[in-house]
């Protein structure tokens, strides 16, 4: 400083400590750095050693301080007093909150185990609430992923052993050629931010195919504004493409696909469409050397086309001529498709043409040795340089499952899985297809646990869960014949299932953080509905509903019990490998959450109160030999817990002195090591692992050894499943067991081994001519689900929203920009806003996803932006595709997966009379929140 003036204080200190612990803003789990100050939130920043955001941190952490300091958190338990839905609570103890819970699970479970139907939300705890579930001996747990993204994690993980979003990642240091598919604003943005970032310096092209420009796509090279749903045919092109001018990587594809693998060319008979094998069961490939049949699996130059007999005198065929038959066919040129998606046959001829030219002639060469599966020596890793991601806006169609596998086909047709350049497995994936057994859950029986996790793989139709007359055993019906690869359960399902006692009733409801109708995928109305529909005697056909959360949502007064959770920064959590870690394609990691403050309020984490439910019930996991809790807390079941011998929710610092990673005995200063490390464990795989990891043989060893594969076999890439074709045979009349008469046709068609397109299963139900226009809806960067809106510095950024459309459109069916509108489905209808813009598929109306609220929930006002110009498309989407007989109603959703299909949703848009009130419709009467008013101005603490 010069002269004599005062000292600038450049960086002042902000408070007196500072604690480290991991974002819950959103899903991305980014390490963050508390500043408190007198024991409260001062602020949030990222922390600058944490693998997943390196310090970057959005809006929404940051704005983290304002959730912790929302008016509309719970307080204490309550019990309701009034009818469903009347707000009307009275505040009881936790030990009588904890006697109402036990006496009516203690009653389920000594009677009838699967009349208990647990769900939670987008909770970072699975391993833990699944594996309660199973002890307490109910087949019906899921969680989120039903509604968000099963039909692309089951894609993947019966094609490349992984999928993208949480399993994968592109490889940001070395794509030349980046092409984006559907992903939401919210979805691992600080990853996504900082790879865009070194994409952009580098010059990498980035094509973003969405319907709309927005986010991410708005930064992009090149935007195609696709219809919606029709992702898989425009892949399917590239396909045709990429075959028909011969620019397709067999070497990669005989190496590490089933490419040459021979299916069993056998119309009509019990083996039709499944691989040939060997005495001891291993697929064969064809010997063009030897002229005869070989374990696909040894060194050979292997015939990719052609029909072959066999030495029973069966014929067979190479995949790979399977695939070509199908992709090379007229149906998938782009003059075929040019219409149907909404992009011209030279775009998409232009598309392929530099995929395939970056891919072929801009390779990536690393000067890194390694060893593959077979033991072959490669002097360095040639890699192709073009990288594909993708996430809900393809996978939230009902043939989403299709599309997500045609897009691994693309891939694997490139050589361009996890090779420098394309997208990577994220550890601790890849998984063997399919990644472990059966889901379990076949038999239930009272004061019994289900042994094996109950969402799992099914290999074929006996691994469904079914009766013998082919009905379902879960209430949600997943893997039943109606969604067999049901991998996440079908939360959409459950409440609509149970209000109509199909497949049988249930008593007790059990959810967490699930305020679904008011999110993505359920009709606000119908779930209202079927919570509050009472018997002839006057009792809720629903008995029983427990809830969990830490927020007032619109969700909390249909509930009877309510057990107020923490937030994110009062609780210990465990974001384990046995759930969904924090690892990244340079090796695994997981983390924690450590409580940075002390609740002011009668509430426990919801973790906590399960492992006193488990003990207070008796389920075996939980209590000793004499009876008494196995855990005296949370914390202490993190630590000691181990699913196998050696394997804990956290694989960092094992060992009694810390010193082993992934398998060893409990730590007793685990959590202390963790904390010291910033709330997060990492491990790096040396140079040699980063790439191949499905036929690295360095890799593949060490995976094993570390826990997190069971075999360290090679990973063959499924290009054609033999698995689907198992489901399709039973539906054709083969194995001993078989879908219902009515659902045959259905199987026989959807599960086909090599991917298929075809129009959105709602859409083939129903005149789609009344209703000309897609709707969709987008989650922005500001907000996560439906939990921004108790946020009061984030309510600022986005606290109404509007139906966008495009220009062109609006101007031929007479709307202005700001016109009050009605928008109708098959459904029902809504009201809002209109605003036009360019960038969207002129066929397609979008808005933002969970911004409309109902007064009164998250303790907002009935004048709050969110209740008067606020709006949800969920209420013109149906949980039920239209009848198409009078015994038996479909899920709206993905008849392989029972994936949601809440980006089917087809509309009309017309103005409103000039009479009608410029308030939102529907419009409910606020809710009444058993919380003290919400002042009318927020400060930040300290303020």
């Amino acid at each position: 400083m010069t002269g004599g003036g005062d000292v600038i204080e450049t960086s002042a200190p902000i408070g007196d400590a500072v604690k480290t612990t991991t974002c819950y803003m959103c899903a991305c789990r980014c390490g963050i750095r508390v500043h408190l100050k007198d024991g409260r939130v001062r602020y949030i920043e990222g922390n600058p050693d944490h693998p997943v955001n390196r310090g970057v941190l959005c809006g929404k952490g940051s704005a983290g301080i304002m959730t912790q300091y929302a008016p509309s958190r719970l307080r204490a338990p309550l019990k309701r007093v009034g009818p469903r839905g009347s707000g009307e609570f009275a505040e009881i103890g936790w030990d009588e909150a904890m006697r109402i819970a036990t006496g009516w699970l203690g009653h389920v479970r000594a009677t009838d185990p699967k009349r208990l139907a647990f769900f939670t939300g987008r909770d970072q705890s699975q391993s833990l609430t699944g594996f309660w579930a199973a002890q307490f001996g109910t087949p019906n747990f899921a969680a989120h992923g039903g509604f968000c993204s099963v039909n692309m994690a089951a894609a993947g993980l019966y094609t490349i052993g992984g999928s993208f979003w949480e399993f994968g990642e592109p490889d940001w240091d070395h794509a030349k050629y980046f092409v984006m598919f559907g992903v939401a604003e919210d979805h691992d943005s600080n990853p996504i931010k900082i790879g865009l970032g070194k994409l952009k310096e580098r010059g990498a092209k980035f094509v973003s195919v969405n319907p709309v420009r927005t986010g991410y796509s708005a930064i992009a090279d090149e935007w195609v504004g696709i219809r919606p749903g029709t992702d898989g045919l425009f892949v399917m092109s590239l396909i045709h493409e990429l075959l028909r001018t011969d620019r397709v990587d067999l070497e990669y594809l005989v190496r590490y696909t089933n490419a040459h693998w021979l299916v069993v060319r056998n119309p009509g008979g019990a083996d039709d469409g499944l691989f040939a094998r060997d005495e001891a069961g291993r697929p064969l490939a064809w010997d063009r050397e030897a002229g005869a049949p070989r374990d696909a699996g040894s060194e050979m130059q292997p015939a990719i086309v052609g029909e072959v007999t066999l030495p029973d005198g069966r014929r067979a065929v190479p995949v790979f001529q399977l695939m070509a038959e199908r992709y090379l066919s007229a149906e998938y040129a782009p003059e075929a498709v040019a219409e149907r998606c909404g992009v011209a046959a030279d775009r998409i001829r232009r598309l392929a043409s530099e995929i395939a030219d970056i891919a072929f002639n801009h390779t990536v060469t690393i000067e890194q040795p390694w060893t593959d599966a077979l033991g072959r020596r490669h002097e360095r890793m040639v890699g192709r340089p073009v990288s594909f991601h993708a996430m809900r806006g393809i996978s939230a169609h009902s043939n989403g499952f299709h599309t997500c596998r045609a897009l691994h086909l693309l891939q694997m047709i490139l050589g361009a899985v996890d090779v420098p350049g394309s997208w990577r497995y994220k550890s601790p994936f890849p998984r063997p297809i399919p990644p472990g057994p059966g889901p379990a859950g076949k038999t239930s029986a009272p004061n019994t646990p289900i042994a094996g996790n109950l969402l799992a793989f099914p290999h074929g139709p006996d691994d469904l869960l079914v009766h013998g007359d082919g009905s379902p055993i879960r209430v949600d019906k997943a893997f039943s014949w109606e969604a067999p690869l049901g991998l996440h359960g079908m939360m959409h399902t459950v409440i609509g299932n149970a209000g109509a006692g199909d497949p049988y009733e249930i008593d007790t409801l059990m959810m967490f953080m699930a305020n679904m109708a008011w999110n993505s995928a359920m009709n606000p109305g119908e779930v209202i509905r079927c919570l509050t529909e009472t018997r002839e005697d006057g009792e809720y056909r629903i008995p029983h509903v427990i809830y969990a959360d830490a927020y007032f949502s619109e969700t909390v007064p249909y509930a009877d019990l309510i057990l107020p959770d923490t937030t994110y920064l009062e609780r210990w959590d465990c974001i384990s490998l046995l759930d969904r870690p924090i690892g990244n394609a340079h090796g695994p990691g997981d983390a924690i959450r450590q409580p940075v403050i002390q609740p002011d309020r009668d509430v426990r984490g919801f973790q906590e109160v399960l492992i006193e439910l488990g003990a207070r019930l008796g389920l075996p996991a939980f209590v000793k030999e004499d009876g008494s809790p196995r855990w005296k807390d949370y914390p202490d079941y993190i630590v000691n817990h181990q699913r196998m011998p050696g394997v804990g929710p956290l694989a960092g610092f094992r060992g009694a002195n810390g010193d082993k990673s992934g398998v060893g005995e409990p730590n007793p200063d685990q959590l202390k090591r963790y904390v010291e490390n910033g709330c997060f464990w990492k491990h790096h795989l040396p140079p040699d692992q980063l790439y191949f990891k499905h036929a690295n043989r360095a890799y593949l060893d060490d995976a094993k050894a570390m826990g997190l594969m069971g075999k360290s076999d090679q990973i063959v890439l499924q290009m054609y499943s033999e698995v689907l074709q198992k489901f399709r045979l039973a539906a054709q009349g083969h194995g001993a067991t078989q879908p219902p008469d009515h659902l045959r046709g259905r199987v026989a068609t959807y599960f086909d081994p090599l991917p298929i397109w075809y129009p959105p299963v709602e859409q083939q139900l129903h005149d789609t001519g009344a209703f000309p226009l897609s709707a969709i809806t987008q989650r922005p960067m500001e907000h996560y689900h439906s939990w921004g809106s108790q946020n009061a510095w984030l309510r600022q950024i986005k606290g109404a929203n509007k139906l966008y459309m495009h220009r062109l459109t609006a101007t031929r069916l007479g709307l202005k920009h700001d016109d009050w509108v009605w928008v109708e489905s098959r459904s029902g209808r809504v009201k809002g806003q209109l605003s036009l813009m360019d960038g969207v598929n002129p066929d397609t109306v979008w808005t933002w996803n969970a911004i409309g609220k109902r007064a009164g929930a998250w303790n907002l006002s009935p004048d709050s932006p969110e209740a008067t110009r606020g709006f949800l498309l969920n209420h013109v989407i149906s949980e039920w595709l239209p009848a198409q007989e009078a015994a038996h109603r479909y899920a709206n959703a993905d008849p392989v997966t029972g994936q949601a299909a809440w980006y089917d949703l087809r509309v009309r848009v017309t103005a409103c009379a000039p009479h009608e009130i410029p308030v939102t419709d529907p419009h409910p009467e606020p809710l009444h929140a058993p919380l003290p008013a919400a002042p009318s101005l927020i400060r930040e603490p300290g303020k």
